[in-house]
C-alpha cells in the first residue's frame, strides 16, 4: 500500500516531534512535550492524531510507544517525489526545465545543480550509484 503523505498541521506537529526525539517514545512523554509547547491534550487526542498517522504509515505503534516510520529525509524525499509524478510528468528535468525558464533560478544555484549532476554522471559510469 502506497504511503499517505499528506497530514495537517497538527498531525505534522506531531511527527516533528518525533523525529526530534529520534527514539520510539510513551504517549506520556509526547503529552508532556507538547504541554511544554503550551498544548494540553487529553491522551485521547493526542492518540486520535496518532492513529491517523499510523493510517497513513507515518508512525509505528509498538510495545507502547511511538516511533515515525522513517526519517525526516526520507519524508521530504518522497513529498519531492511525488510533487515531481504530479506536477512534471514523473521527471526531474521538467521540474529544472520549469524552473530555469522562469527565471526562478539564480546563476548559482544552475551551476551548484550542473555540478551536482557531472558529479552523478560520474558515480553512474564507475559503478558507484548509490542502490
Amino acid at each position: 500500500m502506497k504511503r499517505k503523505f499528506t497530514m495537517s498541521d497538527t498531525e505534522r506537529e506531531v511527527l516533528e516531534v518525533l523525529w526530534e526525539q529520534k527514539e520510539p517514545m510513551k504517549q506520556s512523554g509526547l503529552l508532556a512535550i507538547f504541554a511544554e509547547k503550551g498544548k494540553v491534550w487529553k491522551r485521547q487526542t493526542l492518540n486520535t492524531f496518532l492513529a491517523r498517522l499510523e493510517e497513513k504509515k507515518l508512525v509505528v505503534r509498538e510495545n507502547r510507544k511511538v516511533r515515525a516510520a522513517f526519517s525526516e529525509e526520507e519524508y521530504q524525499c518522497e513529498q519531492m517525489k511525488d510533487a515531481i509524478d504530479r506536477m512534471y510528468g514523473g521527471k526531474l528535468s521538467n521540474f529544472v526545465v520549469a524552473f530555469a525558464e522562469n527565471d526562478a533560478i539564480s546563476k548559482e544555484d544552475a551551476e551548484e545543480l550542473l555540478h551536482i549532476m557531472q558529479q552523478k554522471v560520474l558515480e553512474m559510469e564507475s559503478g558507484k550509484e548509490k542502490k
